[in-house]
């Protein structure tokens, strides 16, 4: 086992080595163009004499890497990797084909690619293999500790029955036998620890055995002739003889000890046959599994017609099969294992030599489509010289009718450097033609278009330069002439309403002058109805107290008094009456703007609204009336509103609005609801948006932010890929999207067109999808809140 990590260790620095000298020496690019230096040096010569040198170097690059590809996927044969590993190793095999196809047409890139995944389909192999080493080794391992443990119990056993005083001859076997499992399974020699463990295993079913018959040869009665008295002696006394009643005793201990030790024994036996039969009908089942595989491996040796193409491999294949069968027939189930694994070898090197003949075959024929496609680009190559000469003829036409346009606008004057470069490449153009040398001819006639190209942009330009100064020139003129005209409206229309104005107001003080004079005239004419009112109630008055100075002479000095006190203040009230009507117009003219202050309320009006409510109803009487109903509605919504406010700003405490954007928006929608509903006293939608707003806030109440980063673990362990990771609750909830992971982070891979292998230890970008706020590397001990609106299961 050690030799062979040994092998794969130094396969794995080759290959290390192989990849990095590949990297640190890349192919070289072209170099540019140099200028001609002289007629005598020709043009092609410069361009073609560095990638002649780069070819070869490139051309030997790629096939060592394909025969480094070959060597790889040789090994991946000798391990049977297509049994064992079919999806990688077919995969291998196809870029191997492709490689070689590319190489033989020289397509060189594609030749490279396919050699580079070759090699990495047999590196994804080799891992596979060493994982399966490993776990055949770990079960190999369990196993030996199995036996040695069991070996261990057998020889505790042993210990206390002190077999080592009284058998040491099979006791030092078993004993030699368990340290020698001992050490091998230290030096990892599981076979060795296993047979020995079994071989300590027998030796102490063999102290068993010596028990069990010492047990048996101690409970039988000794006869009492077989045992005299001492001379001197009379039974019973002192004489090593055990009296009847101990005897019985002791034999009915060693009876009870014989009986426990047979069931023992039996049960012992009951499991080692259980274990036996478990053992053959695994081993039988194995022997089953194997010979299926070899009897599918023999039949597609029979599909590729392998009798008659490789005749003895077959045969060795097809009698090692049938005395498999007649192995496992006689129930020989390890002859019959082995016999399967030959057929298995023998179909692997059917294999392989299928396979290189198939590989000859290709390569056959691909020798002879590269000999016909040789022949096919001579004659190409021919007929392509003479239309390169066309070609150059026709781009030297078009050059000259340029060039021929730059003359006509005088280019050499007012744009010289690129007349001159254009002028250049022209001659070198024509040189080259006369040369025959087609490709440079064409090359520097494209040169000198381009210049000119670049002589009519600048010439185009200049034009457009002297056009924009000119419509410059004229816009400011326009501009001015605007501005004058709008100058002169302004002015105007300022004139306009400053006379509006002074009209308007010159109206005004008409109208009140007009006001106040008809005011005056109404209170003149008041005053003097007021006067002669006065007058004639003056006038009543007399007359009155005449008529009663006729009837009660005796009362004179009280009426006298009297008629003087009433004319006084009946004359007082006239007065009044008239200043307070002289007053009225003035005081209706303010209605017209003032609005009525509370004094002015008749109090006949205030003793109403006195008397209305004190009809009102109680607090404690509210509540049986339609309006105490509204009363406790407009409450218990103003107490919603109140607590959907409370949770919003908690929601905004914890980072609601940028962890759970989509939840947050729905909460504030709501709560505009509810806040709209109560201005209106509609108490239902205020309670209902309300309690919309509490359901919205309880998925991000006190949670943490997600994760904007997570590091990839191994697959082995927790089965880490693109899928697995974008259907974690705390990525995307949705393994579907797992393409939106692999986009943003493929530039980290190693293989970025396998999003199939992701390294462990990788930091993978997690991009929001749902405008959610995300921050930080993803911690395992952290709570995180599922991504809402998502659904793994879709």
């Amino acid at each position: 086992m050690k030799t062979l990590t040994s092998i794969f260790g130094v396969l794995g620095i080759c290959f290390l080595i192989s990849i990095f000298s590949c990297a640190s020496n890349p192919p070289k690019e072209s170099q540019p163009e140099e200028e001609q230096i002289s007629p005598e040096v020709s043009v092609d010569d410069q361009e073609q004499a560095p990638e002649a040198q780069q070819a070869p170097d490139k051309e030997q690059e790629i096939r060592d890497k394909i025969s480094q590809a070959e060597d790889r996927l040789d090994w991946a044969s000798s391990i049977v990797a297509k049994r064992k590993f079919p999806c990688p190793y077919d995969e291998a095999k196809t870029a191997y084909r492709e490689a070689q196809r590319a190489a033989n047409q020289e397509r060189w890139d594609d030749a490279a690619a396919n050699a580079d995944t070759t090699i990495e389909k047999v590196a994804e192999i080799e891992r596979l293999y060493n994982e399966l080493l490993a776990k055949e080794e770990q079960e190999q391992a369990e196993n030996v500790k199995d036996a040695i443990a069991k070996a261990k119990s057998r020889l505790d056993w042993a210990n206390s029955i002190n077999a080592k005083s009284r058998f040491p001859g099979p006791y030092n076997k078993a004993e030699s036998q368990y340290q020698d499992a001992l050490k091998a399974q230290n030096s990892k020699d599981w076979d060795g620890a296993v047979s020995n463990a079994d071989n300590a295993l027998t030796a102490v079913n063999e102290i068993e055995q010596l028990n069990n018959q010492a047990v048996a040869d101690a409970s039988k009665p000794a006869s009492p002739a077989a045992v005299p008295p001492p001379a001197g002696r009379s039974p019973g006394m002192n004489t090593g003889i055990v009296p009847p009643a101990a005897a019985q005793a002791e034999a009915e201990r060693v009876k009870k000890e014989q009986e426990a030790a047979a069931q023992a024994e039996a049960e012992r036996v009951r499991k080692e046959q259980e274990a036996a039969a478990e053992a053959e009908r695994v081993k039988s089942q194995q022997t089953n599994d194997a010979l299926s595989k070899a009897k599918e491996r023999l039949d597609w040796a029979a599909s590729i017609q392998a009798r008659t193409k490789f005749p003895e491999p077959y045969n060795q294949a097809e009698n090692a099969y049938n005395e498999a069968v007649r192995a496992k027939n006689n129930k020989n189930w390890d002859e019959a294992a082995a016999n399967a694994a030959k057929v298995v070898s023998s179909i692997a090197e059917i294999e392989a030599l299928n396979e290189k003949a198939l590989a000859d075959a290709a390569k056959a024929a691909a020798e002879k489509e590269a000999a016909d496609k040789a022949a096919a680009e001579k004659a190409a190559a021919e007929a392509a010289n003479a239309e390169k000469a066309k070609t150059a003829a026709d781009a030297l036409a078009k050059a000259k009718e340029r060039m021929d346009w730059a003359n006509s606008i005088q280019a050499r004057t007012k744009f010289p450097q690129p007349y001159n470069r254009a002028n250049t490449a022209y001659n070198n153009a024509v040189r080259a033609n006369t040369g025959k040398n087609y490709d440079n001819a064409v090359t520097n006639a494209n040169q000198a278009i381009a210049a000119v190209a670049e002589i009519e942009e600048l010439n185009e330009k200049a034009l457009a330069d002297a056009a924009k100064a000119a419509a410059e020139k004229e816009a400011a003129a326009v501009a001015a002439a605007e501005k004058a005209l709008a100058d002169a409206a302004r002015a105007k229309a300022e004139q306009e309403a400053a006379e509006q104005a002074a009209a308007e107001r010159a109206a005004r003080e008409q109208a009140a002058a007009e006001a106040a004079a008809r005011a005056k005239a109404e209170q003149e004419a008041a005053a003097q109805i007021a006067a002669e009112d006065a007058a004639r109630a003056e006038q009543e008055v007399a007359e009155q107290a005449a008529a009663e100075d006729a009837v009660r002479p005796e009362q004179e000095p009280a009426t006298q008094v009297a008629a003087e006190d009433v004319p006084r203040a009946e004359q007082e009230t006239a007065a009044q009456v008239a200043t307070e009507d002289a007053a009225r117009p003035e005081q209706e003219s303010q209605t017209v703007t003032e609005a009525p202050t509370e004094e002015s309320v008749p109090q006949e009006q205030e003793g109403q609204e006195t008397e209305l409510s004190v009809a009102e109803p109680t607090a404690s009487e509210s509540l049986d009336t339609p309006d105490g109903e509204a009363e406790a509605k407009s409450q218990t919504a103003s107490k919603a509103l109140a607590d959907a406010q409370e949770r919003l700003d908690l929601a905004v405490k914890v980072n609601g609005e940028r962890v759970y954007p989509d939840a947050y928006r729905t909460a504030e929608n709501a709560y505009r609801e509810a806040a709209d509903a109560f201005a209106v006293e509609d108490w239902d939608t205020t309670i209902s948006a309300a309690s919309a707003v509490i359901t919205a806030l309880n998925v991000i109440e006190g949670l943490s932010p997600l994760p904007s980063q997570y590091e990839v673990r191994t697959w082995i362990n927790f089965r880490d890929c693109f899928w697995n990771i974008a259907g974690y609750p705390f990525v995307y909830n949705d393994p579907f999207e797992w393409r939106r992971l692999y986009t943003a982070n493929s530039e980290k891979l190693q293989n970025r067109q396998n999003p199939d292998i992701i390294e462990p230890g990788v930091i993978l970008d997690i991009p929001s999808i749902r405008d959610e706020y995300r921050e930080g590397l993803w911690e395992e001990s952290k709570r995180y809140p599922p991504l809402p609106g998502m659904n793994a299961n879709r």
